[in-house]
């Protein structure tokens, strides 16, 4: 299980760590991990019993698919230790992506909240269009623009991967 000990290696203090502060790191990253994954499976039962007929559960819908799709793939891709560097290119990616599309979903549901202050020009279906292309696409293009310009800056030993236990 990945824990928050990925943190502390940017600086190097790991060897600081005994094996019972890192044991104690790894437990608080699973019951974090496992009590947000519940809690995303919860509001999506909520919101498949709700009809769907506000933009803003809308919203909160995709962004709690986001986030449980970050959760699953945080957990999902550590300790892996891909012996291949395109494996570990695309886990790395794929962890950015989600990671940032429930950024960008936290953007549209303020973006949403905005235009209860003035007039909406565009109707429902172009609303909830524009919040899903700023929800999955937009994070998209940031990843895509990210793996083509740093590529050779993702893998082991390297600065950008702070996720060590995925390469």
């Amino acid at each position: 299980m990945a824990s928050y000990v990925f943190l502390m290696q940017f600086w190097n203090d790991t060897e600081t760590l005994t094996g019972a502060d890192i044991h104690r790191l790894t437990q608080i990253s699973e019951i974090g991990g496992a009590i947000t994954v519940i809690g995303c499976i919860v509001g999506l039962s909520l919101l498949c019993l709700l009809p769907v007929r506000s933009d803003g559960l809308f919203v909160t819908g995709n962004l709690c698919l986001v986030l449980m799709a970050a959760q699953i793939s945080f957990i999902g891709s550590e300790n892996t230790g891909y012996p291949d560097p395109v494996m570990c290119k695309i886990a790395t990616s794929l962890i950015q992506y989600f990671f940032l599309s429930v950024h960008f979903a936290a953007f549209a549901f303020a973006i949403y909240l905005g235009s209860k202050f003035g007039p909406s020009f565009l109707n429902q279906c172009r609303r909830r269009g524009l919040y899903l292309i700023i929800i999955w696409v937009l994070p998209f293009v940031v990843v895509v623009v990210t793996a083509l310009s740093r590529s050779n800056y993702v893998g082991p030993g390297t600065r950008y991967n702070s996720f060590q236990n995925i390469c």
